[in-house]
């Protein structure tokens, strides 16, 4: 075999050992779980949105308002991703994972109960803080998602990327449609309250 020959062997070899690598059960699984999370989480802040500002109006919020409270969660995210992608090294990519999961969740749960407040400026302040909740734990979910994309599959990394994005719209999809489903069809049987519990 000439050296040309060998060294097209040795790349193809190589190629399939990173190939079999990547695609061990171990980081398919770990892929198919953040693309599942980050699926629910997007569908959840865009859920509210066919109802909430009918609600929020009704607790004495204004339109500019509203928009302030849906703006707060993004904006979070543009401002907190770069920063807690510098320092992901120093806290770890597992806890950064598993702690904006957490905080997500924690977040859009309590965000069910807002309407128990007390209109004005106490329900206002609880959704300004919750959002914020939600914006920083969505920014530690996503930022680490996408480093752990770029490590497991360093070699694939375009393809994930964009099942990821995937997930994303697919979230954004079902969110809106499903949250306007649920007050559409449920508001005459249960508290609003428990609907945003429900879309949380």
């Amino acid at each position: 075999m000439d050296e040309k020959g060998y060294l097209l062997k040795n790349i193809q070899q190589e190629n399939r050992d990173h190939h079999n690598e990547e695609f061990k059960p171990r980081n398919v699984l770990a892929f198919a779980t953040c693309w599942l999370l980050y699926t629910i989480a997007t569908s959840s802040l865009s859920m509210l949105g066919p109802f909430f500002p009918a609600e929020a109006a009704a607790h004495g919020a204004s339109s500019g308002v509203v928009g302030a409270i849906f703006s707060i969660s993004p904006l979070c995210v543009t401002v907190l991703s770069p920063i807690l992608g510098y320092h992901l090294h120093h806290f770890g990519l597992k806890f950064a994972l598993v702690a904006g999961t957490l905080l997500m969740g924690a977040s859009f749960l309590l965000f069910g109960f807002v309407t128990q407040a007390p209109p004005g400026a106490v329900f206002i302040s609880l959704c300004f803080f919750l959002q914020f909740g939600q914006g920083l734990g969505s920014a530690m979910f996503t930022t680490s998602t996408y480093a752990l994309v770029g490590i497991l599959f360093n070699r694939h990394f375009g393809v994930f990327m964009g099942f990821v994005e995937f997930a994303g719209g697919l979230g954004c999809t079902l969110g809106p449609l499903i949250g306007g489903s649920l007050y559409h069809g449920l508001t005459t049987s249960i508290n609003t309250h428990q609907i945003l519990l429900g879309s949380s």
